[in-house]
């Protein structure tokens, strides 16, 4: 028996060579993007697309496209239990492990609940024998079912799963046991599943799953009942340390460069431990480009056995943190690390990356700076070997980032695409190689350069107390532009010049985000920093700050409708804000689109990214309670096929729409319509909002994973 998802087996069957399978690849994507108002189209065309990847030996793309088609099963109509059972299969045949389905919430009006209050409150019709199932309700006569819909009957659960136990039939149980809630169907599935992993350790062939399952059962667990922060005594980096690992990264970096200039020769043991350090509390699928110092010196300190051991795990686990230490500028420097220190030359830095935010990933520049006693430090930049020019602006904007790193920088850029790098670079007055050398003829070019003036050295930063309630508290080194926006007259120019220090334009909108700026200076904030950084990538922090300020002008409203800044509805969303501001509601954070964390559980929302341009969020809250208020200017068909997952998430929300009530109303949603006399609706519909005590719950404004 096929997959339940299967389609054109003939076809697939008949294409015997690359060329004829990419051209049904070709096909099926096109069938997708006209099938996307019809989930169980969508579902086939995701799933043969996943087939042909796997046949053309593309495995990443057809685990992506396995991954999408889970999500895709979540979507109303949610599809049923043995096409999602065959499709979890389906991912785990390429050795994944397919992730918990996520059950679509229940959602209940007033209606609802004053319904359940009324005498004439209609029956369910009693079975033909005239019984009742465990829950005490009727049972229906006409339904045939051995088993209850997903979502449906859930109060007849627990029976149903004790009958499947007993019977010997595990893993239906543990199916069936998905769609219970509390505290009482979460520990039933929890044994069930041990008892599972535990079948699986008595079978040779099945042993090493069910180890991964019962590890995996362990952390959920750790999780869930709040012991992970435990467990941290037995984290190897807090042992070397000897304190409680800082949970702000900045902080945790200080603390291990000030152990590793300490303790030297624990280099080895250090490096490994923060590796692992993050991998448990990142997780794989988070890089950590800042310990590209201490792996970099502890490998070319010589033999790291501790530090190689713990990149293997990292890999084993599929991490993305050690990709980068496979680069090819990442090994040249690390020989020319290995030949300075034989020559006793201190390397005072590593690095990955010169530009924030929009350098590509694949052509990252790789950085080294060697320091002699009493002198300047010279600084050796290691681009990747290209053939592709950059595109734009961006090997100009390198080659001044370069410079203004350390105006003596040597620049190796091998390929015809870094040509324009190194001409921009030698314009600038930067000594530029375009061809590889030995190891001692590089590092000696290096040592021949001027020395850049010498600077002083770092200190520690200190723990950031909490600022007083209702005072003015910039970061560090923020004083200057903080006195210079809420100075009168508006300096312009020093406001500018100001901004121009900073090694990133946007840090200066964290920097004013707490102090109480007028309309005049927040705009002229806001569009110094488009400015300055000069580019059309999207500054979602920059809209956050406007809509968190209680007034938004006229001049800061215009500056909005820059498309970096804003975007469809954005006049409509700033007179929203204005509304919940006027009642108190504080907006801590503006999204538009869906986040990380979100693409992450839900992969096929990658798919329908572009239907959410006028798709905003506003995330506010009022004391203890917060919740969402979102706001759709419009919706194409792709941003209605990514809703029903959106709405997957168990928030607290309002929606505002500009439209379509119908829309709204088929999923079960009650959408506000947007118009000069809405605001006292929105007020009544925000001010449900109660306090939740579940923590369980994430905030979709999680900084690492926010996707704007």
């Amino acid at each position: 028996m096929g997959h339940p998802f299967e389609m054109w087996a003939d076809r697939i069957a008949a294409a015997t060579t690359d060329e004829a399978r990419r051209a049904l690849v070709t096909e099926a994507r096109v069938l997708r993007a006209r099938s996307l108002s019809d989930p169980q189209a969508l579902r086939r065309a995701t799933f043969t697309l996943s087939q042909l990847h796997q046949l053309l030996q593309e495995r990443d793309s057809a685990v992506h496209e396995a991954r999408q088609l889970l999500s895709l099963c979540q979507t109303p109509p949610v599809a049923s239990n043995e096409e999602i059972e065959a499709t979890q299969g389906w991912l785990r045949s390429f050795g994944e492990r397919a992730p918990k389905i996520v059950a679509p919430p229940v959602e209940r009006s007033w209606r609802d609940e004053d319904r359940r209050g009324r005498a004439d409150r209609p029956e369910r019709p009693a079975r033909a024998d005239g019984g009742r199932n465990e829950s005490g309700r009727a049972g229906r006569a006409e339904s045939g079912r051995t088993e209850p819909a997903r979502g449906e009957g859930t109060a007849e659960l627990p029976g149903r799963v004790r009958a499947l136990a007993a019977d010997g039939k595990w893993s239906q149980a543990l199916s069936l046991a998905a769609d219970g809630r509390g505290p009482g169907a979460e520990l039933t599935r929890t044994a069930i599943r041990l008892k599972l992993a535990l079948d699986h350790l008595d079978d040779a062939a099945r042993r090493d799953r069910g180890l991964a399952e019962l590890h995996a059962l362990r952390d959920e667990l750790v999780v869930k009942t709040g012991l992970a922060r435990k467990e941290q005594a037995a984290d190897p980096l807090a042992a070397i340390l000897g304190e409680h690992i800082p949970s702000r990264r900045a902080e945790r970096i200080d603390a291990i460069e000030a152990f590793a200039s300490a303790h030297p020769d624990r280099i080895d043991e250090l490096a490994a431990a923060s590796l692992r350090h993050h991998l448990a509390t990142a997780g794989a699928g988070s890089a950590a480009p800042w310990l590209a110092g201490i792996v970099a010196r502890a490998q070319a300190n010589g033999a790291a056995p501790q530090t190689e051991a713990a990149m293997s795990e990292l890999r084993a686990a599929k991490s993305v943190a050690v990709a980068c230490y496979d680069e090819w500028p990442y090994t040249r420097l690390l020989r020319v690390f290995a030949r300075a220190n034989q020559d006793g030359m201190p390397v005072t830095a590593v690095r990955r990356g010169v530009l924030a935010r929009h350098e590509p990933d694949d052509r990252k520049l790789w950085t080294l700076r060697v320091a002699q006693a009493g002198e300047g430090d010279r600084m050796l930049a290691v681009a990747p070997h290209a053939t592709t020019p950059y595109e734009g602006d961006l090997a100009r904007e390198l080659a001044e980032r370069l410079k203004a790193l350390s105006t003596s920088t040597l620049l190796l850029a091998t390929g015809s695409g870094n040509e324009a790098l190194r001409n921009h670079a030698r314009e600038l007055g930067l000594v530029v190689r375009d061809r590889d050398a030995d190891d001692a003829q590089l590092l000696s070019e290096v040592l021949a350069l001027p020395p850049a003036a010498a600077a002083a050295p770092r200190a520690p930063r200190a723990p950031r107390e909490p600022a007083p309630e209702g005072s003015v508290a910039p970061p560090p080194n923020g004083d200057r532009l903080a006195d210079l926006v809420i100075a009168e007259p508006l300096d312009r120019h020093r406001i500018q010049a100001a901004i121009a220090t900073m090694r990133r334009a946007d840090r200066a909108l964290r920097i004013v985000q707490r102090v109480p700026m007028t309309d005049e200076a927040l705009a002229t904030v806001l569009e110094i920093v488009a400015a300055t950084i000069g580019n059309d990538r999207p500054i979602p922090e920059g809209t956050t700050l406007a809509l968190r300020s209680p007034v938004t002008g006229p001049r800061t409203r215009e500056i909005l409708r820059d498309p970096r800044y804003g975007g469809p509805g954005i006049d409509q969303l700033v007179d929203v804000a204005a509304v919940l501001h006027g009642a108190g509601w504080e907006v801590h954070r503006v999204l538009r689109g869906a986040t990380r964390r979100e693409t992450e559980r839900q992969p096929a929302l990658d798919s329908f990214a572009s239907g959410l341009g006028a798709f905003w969020r506003l995330l506010v809250r009022h004391g203890d309670r917060k919740g969402e208020v979102w706001f759709v200017a419009e919706l194409p068909i792709e941003g209605r096929a990514a809703i029903p997952l959106l709405l997957l998430e168990d928030f607290q929300r309002t929606i505002v729409a500009a439209g379509d009530p119908d829309f709204w109303s088929g999923l079960g949603q009650d959408a506000l319509q947007w118009g000069p006399d809405a605001g006292p609706v929105l007020l009544a519909a925000v001010d449900r909002f109660v306090v939740r005590e579940d923590a369980g719950v994430a905030d979709p404004s999680d900084a690492e994973h926010a996707a704007n």
